[in-house]
């Protein structure tokens, strides 16, 4: 399933501007209010249940937020973009829990931080370019 998840993810916002329509998963349908600049895209059951891909576009169709959601919880990558559509920051979820190593990216795009998730641990542990140090809260 995440296979899937993840290449349809790919397959329409490799590029920085939104497909029009979302491909949702059987049983599930598009939805989309706008919000300001802001335009919510995602796939919901008819329960109101999210299950599906979730997009926040900007006001030029610029993706800036981008992601799954299964059984209404966060689930594989999510990438968060600016508004210029350079890359801010990347993490995965599993079923709503970070997990994994997360990163975050500076507008030149050199990585200015990364943190590495743990299931069993209540603190991420924050990561340098050489290594591990000390354990900070996320905020």
């Amino acid at each position: 399933m995440r296979f899937i998840c993840l290449s349809l993810i790919y397959v329409l916002f490799l590029g920085r501007d939104a497909s029009a329509e979302l491909r949702c998963p059987e049983g599930s349908s598009q939805f989309e209010r706008q919000e300001g600049e802001l335009r919510y895209q995602w796939c919901a059951r008819p329960s109101g249940e999210k299950h599906g891909v979730w997009v926040i576009l900007n006001q030029f169709n610029h993706v800036i937020e981008v992601g799954w959601m299964i059984e209404g919880e966060r689930h594989g990558e999510w990438r968060w973009r600016r508004q210029d559509g350079s890359l801010k920051s990347v993490g995965w979820y599993e079923m709503g829990e970070p997990v994994g190593r997360w990163t975050s990216w500076s507008v030149n795009g050199k990585i200015v931080g990364a943190i590495q998730h743990h299931a069993a641990e209540r603190w991420p542990l924050w990561l340098d370019v050489d290594g591990p140090r000390d354990r900070q809260p996320w905020v």
